[in-house]
């Protein structure tokens, strides 16, 4: 939560001191990826914060018989990917950022938030 607080108030200082509080023409800046990269990253850390207690986090699947090991297998192995590119996404925001702009960046950074967001969605289910 600390991290979308950071985020809100350079949000916030960005479009005070550079837009004059409008919505568009904002450059590629320092200021700007900061917002990114807290952003962002609190929505990684939110997903990964909802994980279940007591799971680690590589998981490894126990050989058993039947159609719900199977289901468990693959929830399992499934669970270790994304956290893995949870964890990836915090310090890949920056890096986009600095490669792409804000052009680039606004469409990339979206999308692993939009995968953050599904995430939580089945861990609150």
């Amino acid at each position: 939560m600390v991290y979308l607080q950071i985020g809100s108030g350079i949000e916030i200082a960005n479009h005070f001191y550079e837009g004059n509080f409008e919505l568009d023409e904002f450059k590629s800046d320092l200021v700007n990826g900061t917002f990114y990269y807290f952003n962002f990253g609190a929505q990684a850390l939110m997903v990964l914060g909802l994980r279940q207690a007591g799971v680690p986090f590589f998981r490894a699947c126990s050989a058993g018989n039947g159609e719900q090991s199977k289901w468990q297998c693959f929830a399992a192995w499934v669970g270790t990917v994304f956290d893995v590119f949870m964890v990836l996404s915090i310090p890949a925001t920056p890096v986009v950022y600095a490669l792409g702009g804000r052009e680039k960046a606004v469409s990339i950074c979206s999308a692993f938030g939009a995968y953050a967001g599904i995430g939580n969605l089945y861990r609150l289910w």
